[in-house]
């Protein structure tokens, strides 16, 4: 007999299966057939077929789905084509979901290459070849960049949807407000650079939780990006400051483990023979 925890799960499960289906073909155009499988688990939930997938946490505006088929090893392939039908594809997916257009800063696209190389003496590399391209939107909201938010979109060789992730959380009024103020302390002020380094961008904006997670912190920050001072290449330096100039937490992710408490026995008392 099942217990209530499965009893409630099954109901979840049979609520949650129409809105899913419609949710998968009106955002993303995915039909799961007749018998779709539902999961339910933690803050997400999500429907599955043999070709497609789809899922979308409970907390925020955060959706996935994927053509199985989809990828550059995959039957349907990966597009190489032109920016257009993937910028075309992103905006209109992110505004299916319910993304404001006006929020939708820049959209980049980004190119995956690759290049064969023969195991021998000549050590002969070939032309870089186009892998895929991915659209990537960038966030903004009122002026104030949202740097932790996006929305990927993938397509298929043919230009069918491949692959989607959108992490479009809410932005609260007072998150927003202090984002601003950070906005007004970053164009006054630079802060002191750590030995070695200089100062190249100050701005202010905000940051989130990550789209696969448990939790859904949203910070407003100043970050402040440090170049090598010699003028060295390398990974440059980034810091997430309050309106005090001190470092924030980043947004966590999942639930820290709770402390355990453990009673430690007394040592063994000696007696004199």
């Amino acid at each position: 007999m099942p217990d209530a925890n499965e009893k409630l799960a099954e109901l979840n499960r049979r609520i949650e299966r129409p809105r899913l289906l419609e949710e998968a073909s009106a955002i993303v155009g995915f039909d799961l057939g007749a018998r779709p499988e539902v999961g339910v688990a933690a803050n997400a939930v999500g429907i599955r077929s043999r070709a497609y997938s789809y899922s979308r946490r409970v907390d925020s505006l955060t959706v996935f789905a994927r053509d199985a088929a989809y990828g550059i090893d995959g039957r349907a392939g990966a597009w190489t084509g032109a920016a257009r039908p993937l910028e075309a594809a992103c905006r209109r997916i992110a505004r299916a979901a319910g993304v404001p257009p006006r929020e939708i800063a820049a959209i980049d696209i980004l190119t995956d290459l690759g290049q064969s190389a023969r195991r021998d003496a000549s050590e002969d590399l070939s032309e870089p070849t186009v892998l895929q391209r991915v659209a990537v939107a960038r966030r903004v909201v009122d002026g104030v960049p949202v740097w932790s938010s996006f929305c990927s979109v993938a397509l298929t060789r043919e230009g069918e949807l491949g692959e989607v992730e959108l992490h479009w959380p809410q932005i609260t009024a007072v998150a927003l407000r202090e984002a601003q103020h950070l906005g007004e302390l970053s164009g006054r002020w630079k802060p002191d650079p750590p030995e070695g380094a200089v100062v190249e961008e100050v701005d202010a904006g905000i940051i989130h939780s990550p789209a696969i997670g448990f939790m859904m912190d949203i910070v407003p920050v100043i970050r402040v990006i440090y170049g090598p001072r010699d003028g060295e290449h390398g990974r440059k330096a980034v810091d997430y400051l309050d309106r005090h100039g001190s470092s924030v937490a980043m947004p966590r992710d999942i639930d820290g483990m709770p402390a355990k408490s453990y009673e430690r026995s007394s040592p063994p008392t000696s007696t004199a023979s």
